[in-house]
């Protein structure tokens, strides 16, 4: 698992943001510099709703898009755009991985069986949900520090938008 990253931890204000990660292309720049193997996004796991890991390794080759969700939030009927946008192309390889967090406004307060009913009940959502995770501060999940750390910019900005328009961002 990659070091902790404290400088640059993802700063979003009260709403839920999208991060469109590509594949392979995030930590080209630091590893390019140093000559070591990059990390990239396949390199974590999330605890899935369900209990199981969800290893972001089993998506390599595939478009990944990482969602940041809640369930009282104003951007919770986000759910059903994702649905639709994961039911058109999860034919052609996009994966969509809702992270519930209640980083923003307190707006995941509930558990697992609230998430559940919010996601899978109310919206049908058949795309991976994780476990509630925190995506800022000091105990933000591995993935969100090492996004932040390797796209500062973005991060401060609260939104992730790096898009690759090949999958394996070559």
């Amino acid at each position: 698992m990659p070091a902790r990253y404290s400088a640059g931890m993802i700063d979003r204000r009260h709403f839920v943001a999208l991060a469109a990660i590509p594949l392979t292309g995030l930590g080209a720049r630091t590893s390019q510099a140093t000559g070591m193997s990059r990390v990239t996004a396949y390199a974590f796991t999330f605890k899935g709703l369900d209990g199981d890991d969800i290893l972001l390794l089993s998506y390599a080759g595939h478009p990944l898009l990482v969602v940041n969700t809640a369930s009282q939030c104003g951007y919770t009927p986000q759910y059903a755009g994702l649905q639709k946008l994961w039911t058109r192309y999860r034919d052609r390889g996009l994966i969509v991985l809702g992270v519930p967090s209640n980083d923003f406004g307190g707006q995941e307060p509930g558990g697992k069986s609230e998430i559940h009913a919010t996601a899978q009940g109310t919206y049908r959502v058949t795309f991976p949900i994780t476990e509630k995770v925190a995506v800022k501060g000091k105990d933000a999940h591995a993935f969100f520090r090492w996004a932040a750390a390797d796209r500062p910019l973005d991060a401060r900005a609260g939104i992730f938008t790096s898009i690759s328009s090949d999958a394996t961002a070559n």
